[in-house]
């Protein structure tokens, strides 16, 4: 189930700390990767999104980039497909990184800095790629009834247990 997937990205992220800076356009220790354009993280997705968009995955109806206009074309050749619906063109891409950035992650992970800048982002893009799929526009109505309730459920009972499992691994710490 998708919100197995979600749920299990986001208790490996929970194991790193929050290591901030990964999420601040610009940071220091990411100017020789990034080219001071972007945060670490906008820099692996867009890198992650560019490799997946090279070999078509966004060709799917069902599939929304985070950064559609900077990706390049497949390298594969698209198959021809009479489409199953009207082309849709909602995306709450945004929306989606806009609460994992500022509720999500303080929800799941320790204040701090670990030093597991890769680990930490490769987890970041992991449950947003995740996340991405349970609310993109679906190929038949069951995504649709099944991603209300599943972004309900995973803010208000899944932060918490992930939460809680943070808090027992900082202690053991």
């Amino acid at each position: 189930m998708p919100q197995d997937t979600i749920i299990f990205a986001l208790i490996e992220r929970a194991q790193f700390k929050r290591n901030s800076q990964c999420y601040a356009p610009s940071a220091e220790p990411f100017e020789q990767v990034t080219g001071r354009k972007c945060s670490f993280l906008e820099f692996m997705l867009l890198e992650t999104e560019r490799l997946h968009a090279r070999l078509r995955r966004y060709t799917a109806p069902d599939e929304y980039a985070f950064f559609p206009h900077r990706l390049p074309l497949p390298a594969l050749p698209v198959p021809r497909a009479t489409p199953l619906l009207h082309p849709c063109s909602v995306n709450c891409n945004a929306d989606i990184m806009e609460m994992y950035l500022h509720k999500v992650l303080s929800a799941i992970s320790v204040d701090g800095d670990d030093g597991q800048y890769g680990s930490t982002v490769t987890a970041d893009v992991a449950v947003l790629q995740a996340w991405r799929i349970m609310v993109a526009p679906p190929r038949n109505s069951t995504r649709v009834h099944l991603a209300r309730p599943s972004a309900g459920h995973l803010e208000a009972g899944a932060l918490r247990h992930v939460r809680r499992r943070v808090e027992v691994a900082a202690a053991a710490r």
